[in-house]
């Protein structure tokens, strides 16, 4: 399942939410324990439990309503870890105040379960990248 939260699309249609500026939070996700629903609007909505493991999208691009950036490395990720999602946020300080944007939960690599090495996280390389609005 690949989705844009519906929050994510008002925040892009009002232009309250510049991709290219953002900090982008990527959170790696086990999704038996999140259920998605389209209506969740924040970090918050996913339990402390189900998020494996936060990092950063780095170089980020967006052209074309296409987001892409660096693929991640996310060091030392808990033993025996689930992780069937990935979720894009926008960083703040606060989960309660950082808006969810996308959901990937399908394709190569899911589920994974890592060694407690270093999980890489590989974005497309090509359209639709990351993500298309």
């Amino acid at each position: 399942m690949a989705h844009i939260y519906d929050s994510a699309r008002q925040f892009f249609a009002s232009g309250s939410i510049n991709l290219a500026t953002a900090t982008i939070g990527v959170t790696l996700v086990n999704t038996t324990l999140y259920t998605f629903n389209a209506g969740h609007d924040m970090l918050n909505d996913i339990p402390v439990a189900a998020r494996i493991a936060t990092s950063s999208l780095s170089n980020v691009a967006v052209a074309s309503g296409r987001l892409d950036a660096d693929n991640l490395d996310i060091a030392t990720v808990a033993v025996n870890s689930v992780i069937n999602g990935v979720v894009l946020f926008i960083s703040t300080a606060d989960s309660s105040t950082s808006p969810l944007l996308f959901i990937q939960s399908e394709g190569v690599g899911f589920p994974a379960t890592p060694d407690g090495g270093t999980v890489t996280v590989n974005f497309e390389a090509t359209d639709p990248f990351i993500m298309k609005i």
